[in-house]
């Protein structure tokens, strides 16, 4: 179909990479976001197609999803294993705080906020959370991205990952807490530990942990308690 313009999880775009190895790709621009963003993905691109842009962006849904984006334009842009946050797009802006809200130096990791034209105006039918999540700072709505990162000298944004237990597995949100609770309901008086597999910033499963259950796990019960293939430890 002669494909120019790629968008998608960087998972999504390795496959593509995977399966075209050698070929030509008629692709102008690639733009990846949703998780962590390998820094091999620009220098296979590039390699197979030199003249074709490539961007990772990043944001939250609650902030109309894109909110910075940084270019790889050549082997000087990479500054590590994943590709930086980079710099706010237009009409948006973002600080990084404390615990208690001030702003932290350049190198110090804080809390990612999200601020300008894009931020929701919260989540329907929970003022709760909506007041949690979305606070006036200076004058300003902030979203609490819940997101930990830290400014270079230049403001390009690292993104460090999160603050709490969530985490992404192919791009979409898993909170693993929930998970652990239903399994801890499941099996009565047991304990629960969930958590994510694969290479670092591309997890593509769960995994999961019961402590001092005394009964047999078959597949049947594993199918009732949470529908993830759960590993068995001894």
């Amino acid at each position: 179909y002669q494909v120019t313009v790629w968008n998608s999880v960087p998972m999504l775009f390795d496959m593509l990479m995977t399966t075209a190895e050698d070929a030509k790709l008629p692709l102008r621009a690639v733009m990846l976001s949703g998780d962590w963003v390998s820094e091999n993905l620009p220098r296979r691109l590039h390699k197979m197609n030199p003249g074709c842009r490539f961007i990772a962006m990043g944001g939250a849904t609650e902030a109309s999803i894109w909110s910075n984006w940084y270019e790889v334009r050549s082997e000087a842009d990479i500054r590590g294993k994943f590709i930086p946050y980079g710099w706010a797009l237009e009409n948006q802006a973002y600080r990084i705080v404390d615990a208690s809200l001030r702003d932290c130096p350049h190198f110090v990791s804080g809390e990612l906020l999200i601020g300008g034209a894009g931020v929701a105006k919260g989540y329907c039918g929970d003022p709760q959370k909506t007041a949690d999540k979305f606070i006036m700072l200076d004058g300003a709505r902030w979203y609490r991205t819940g997101d930990r990162g830290r400014f270079f000298a230049d403001g390009c944004i690292e993104f460090l990952g999160r603050m709490d237990q969530q985490c992404k597995v192919r791009g979409h949100r898993i909170e693993v807490e929930e998970i652990e609770k239903h399994l801890e309901d499941h099996f009565s008086g047991c304990r629960a530990a969930v958590w994510a597999e694969g290479a670092e910033g591309a997890y593509n499963r769960l995994a999961a942990c019961i402590f001092g259950y005394q009964g047999e796990i078959t597949k049947e019960t594993e199918a009732e308690a949470i529908g993830y293939q759960i590993g068995r430890a001894s």
